[in-house]
């Protein structure tokens, strides 16, 4: 029998291994989703996976303690606690999965890697620490040793924050810009990557060498640290790649919003020039029949005069600048096209919506109801916009013809994209739905018959004046 002395101390340093290796694992798999990317609320579905690890970990070091205090094995210990870990790891990644929305298991699986790297990571950390540390008999406490424990509470404190902000910021927002086919291949690259570190590592543990000899232990550890410098390299590639998409997007959709006000600008200064140009003519006919004292003359061109202009003034789209700017270049377009537009929008004149989030929410919207318009071939095309305040939501509906077919399986989770390279139609369902979700709304979208429907809900922002 061994000392209870001996039995705490061992129990503490396997429940603060399990802790020190499992938490921050946990962490960084939740850390990149926003609150509604699971079936249940995020953080009571963190609260929930942390209390059950913990019950578990507790009942799991109360067995080894009474193991260890039985003078069980080393490998007793070690196949026991490695035998809990695989449970955790199998069970945990399942709930994980699982408890994802539909719409977000894209691009999940890098999440996921990106985090079991991390623990490859500090228990390759540990492997080194331990074959130049040594404190005796704490040597011989499995599956976790205090040497372990002191290489995962370093890494959760120094390296843990830095790795956190970067999935947190870039994984899974940059994964979501990324094209079916680019997640695709970084997932498969990732799981790659992880199993032949991992194959590398077991071979690592494999070689048959006498670790008495300080120069064997040497050389294994710059083998293990060639390795996670590999991984890190490729990490930091990959996080890059994801910055520069990133800003390149931004960019591009800048771009689009600058042109389409441009293109506005230019519309209203040709409006303006055609306006002073007539107003002209309008004045030498008001002086005309002035001097020739017609004034009932005078008093019917004024009236017919007044009702044109408060037809023009009925012509606007709605009272916010902003929405008038975005929509406004589509609706001339469909004019163009002979496109009949209805418009039934009432807003305020301000809300404070980013005029980005707009341009991609609505542009993609438009360019989209403009193309389905064209291909419908129908006799009378049209589009409906209809927006609506209601207390601290703005209520977003388009309506447009469209071909008669029944959505696909694949279109009832991704809105048809414009075949053409549109200003914004690139960017498709995926940015549309990273806005919605920004201002904590919702979009979805169906067929019924011959139309196509759209309906967007944004959470207006609190700092509205």
């Amino acid at each position: 029998m061994i000392e209870n002395a001996f039995v705490w101390r061992y129990a503490a340093v396997q429940f603060l291994g399990y802790i020190f290796q499992i938490f921050p694992v946990v962490l960084l798999l939740f850390a990149p989703f926003p609150e509604n990317a699971f079936r249940w609320s995020k953080n009571k579905l963190v609260s929930a996976f942390s209390v059950c690890l913990l019950a578990v970990i507790g009942i799991t070091v109360g067995k080894l303690s009474a193991d260890y205090m039985r003078g069980e094995s080393y490998e007793h210990l070690l196949v026991w606690g490695n035998m809990v870990f695989a449970a955790i790891w199998v069970v945990g990644t399942a709930v994980y999965f699982l408890s994802l929305k539909g719409d977000n298991r894209r691009g999940s699986l890098v999440c996921y890697f990106t985090a079991m790297q991390y623990g490859v990571f500090i228990y390759t950390l540990s492997e080194i620490a331990v074959k130049f540390i040594h404190l005796e008999s704490y040597e011989t406490m499995p599956p976790y040793t205090v040497a372990a424990d002191i290489v995962y509470g370093a890494a959760f404190l120094l390296a843990f924050p830095l790795i956190y902000h970067f999935v947190r910021k870039y994984s899974f927002p940059g994964i979501r810009r990324l094209s079916s086919k680019s997640r695709i291949f970084i997932s498969a690259c990732l799981v790659m990557l992880f199993l032949l570190y991992v194959a590398a590592l077991t071979l690592e543990m494999s070689i048959p060498v006498d670790r008495r000899y300080v120069l064997s232990n040497i050389y294994l550890s710059l083998w293990l640290i060639c390795m996670l410098l590999s991984n890190g390299f490729v990490y930091a590639i990959y996080f890059f790649v994801l910055h520069v998409e990133s800003e390149k997007e931004m960019m591009d959709i800048q771009i689009a919003t600058y042109d389409i006000q441009c293109q506005s600008m230019m519309a209203k200064i040709q409006e303006e020039k055609k306006m002073h140009h007539n107003m002209r003519h309008h004045f030498r006919t008001l002086i005309s029949l002035t001097e020739n004292g017609e004034y009932d003359a005078v008093k019917a061109y004024l009236q017919k005069y007044l009702k044109e202009w408060e037809e023009l003034r009925a012509g606007q789209i709605s009272d916010n600048p902003q929405f008038n700017t975005i929509l406004g270049y589509y609706v001339s377009q469909a004019e163009q096209k002979q496109i009949k537009v209805i418009t039934d929008i009432e807003m305020k004149a301000y809300y404070p919506l980013d005029m980005m989030d707009m341009t991609v929410l609505l542009g993609n919207a438009m360019e989209n109801a403009l193309e389905a318009c064209e291909r419908a071939g129908a006799s009378e095309p049209f589009i409906s916009i209809s927006i609506r305040q209601k207390k601290q939501m703005l209520l977003i509906k388009i309506e447009n013809s469209c071909e008669d077919s029944s959505l696909a399986e694949d279109e009832t989770r991704h809105l048809p994209k414009s075949s053409k390279k549109g200003r914004i139609s690139g960017y498709g369902i995926s940015s549309m739905q990273n806005i919605a979700r920004r201002y904590q709304g919702e979009l979805d979208f169906f067929k019924d018959g011959t139309t196509f429907i759209l309906r967007i809900v944004l959470n207006i922002p609190d700092n509205e004046r």
